[in-house]
């Protein structure tokens, strides 16, 4: 009385077109209606399998399109991996030198994007675009006892609440020294892992700008670790630093609580000490990259609830505890230094 579907077809290509199962069909008084919406739930539900199967393929690619974006050379033809590294000792290499020289070349000193002319915060809580402010991350690590272990922290704030809408921290093995005036070659690697991983992980909360716990313009060479994340991963960045690098003709001790600017021998405004929250002792805030300084300097501000903006101490807050969860590591003080 029962006929398999496709019974006389080899089994491979049965197994392709019944999704290995038999529907048996009555020869006679057929129910074409019950037959043809089973064979549109079994299609649909082996369709559903096959995208998700789809999807798991695009992400791995996608996965590796990142991985090879970031070993791509941004200067002289070398992987960032290689430019940013160098073996144990205190003396400088010639490639980072040059290399900041040619990272200030990049950096771009204006307003680029629409949300950075009208300064609007976006009220559409699904969509982002370039004409309001939605997503600023802030950047920080944190360094265990022992000096060779660092945990770098990401986290995404939704404006205008800086409600924490993302975080991620990763441990990171540091071989390069610490030496004055190159903070960068130390720090910006971990910095672009985590910020990889949430390319990858959540693409959705991408951020507009990134906010650094340290200098950009604001550095003996025009190029301080903001100059570097931002013109390595395209994204408009800030550099906002703590502490003071005494370079220029500038003391931090005749801040009076109003903000002043921070003026190179060149003439050339490279930074700005400013008040936020209520704390009396400044911050010091330059260009990174993609950003004027006055749209950094009223960033952030919108960003302080205290002295520090809020996506840089929830990052700070989240590497401390992340090293305080691993008992065989310690906190430490990072370097002040850009």
């Amino acid at each position: 009385e029962f006929t398999p579907l496709m019974a006389d077809v080899s089994t491979p290509i049965k197994k392709l077109y019944t999704f290995s199962i038999l529907i048996p069909i009555k020869m006679a008084n057929v129910n074409f209606h019950s037959f043809f919406t089973r064979m549109i739930r079994v299609f649909t539900a082996k369709l559903q399998s096959l995208l998700s199967m789809i999807e798991q393929i695009w992400l791995h690619a996608i996965s590796r399109h990142f991985r090879n974006l970031f070993l791509k050379p941004p200067v002289d033809d070398v992987a960032p991996a290689i430019l940013y590294s160098a073996k144990t000792t205190t003396k400088v290499p010639e490639k980072w030198v040059k290399m900041q020289e040619q990272i200030h070349k990049k950096v771009i000193e204006t307003d680029i994007v629409e949300w950075q002319k009208s300064r609007v915060f976006s009220q559409n809580d699904n969509t982002i675009n370039d004409k309001e402010l939605k997503y600023v991350a802030g950047v920080d690590i944190s360094y265990a006892k022992e000096g060779k272990t660092a945990c770098a922290a990401i986290v995404v704030c939704e404006m205008p609440q800086m409600k924490v809408v993302y975080h991620h921290c990763q441990l990171k093995e540091i071989t390069v020294p610490y030496i004055a005036g190159f903070l960068t070659f130390r720090e910006v690697m971990p910095f672009l892992e985590v910020f990889r991983h949430l390319l990858i992980e959540v693409p959705r909360f991408k951020p507009q700008v990134i906010l650094v716990d340290g200098n950009g313009l604001l550095h003996p060479r025009k190029a301080g670790l903001a100059c570097h994340l931002g013109v390595l991963t395209g994204i408009p960045c800030v550099g906002v630093g703590k502490n003071y690098l005494r370079m220029e003709n500038f003391d931090p001790d005749d801040f009076n609580g109003t903000d002043l600017p921070i003026i190179a021998n060149d003439e050339k405004t490279i930074g700005m000490a400013v008040r936020t929250g209520s704390a009396m002792k400044p911050l010091f805030v330059s260009i990174g990259h993609k950003i004027s300084l006055d749209t950094a300097v009223w960033l952030v501000k919108q960003c302080s609830k205290y002295r520090v903006p809020e996506p840089i101490r929830q990052a700070d807050i989240r590497s401390r505890e992340f090293l305080e969860r691993h008992p065989d590591l310690k906190k430490s003080s990072r370097p002040n230094e850009p």
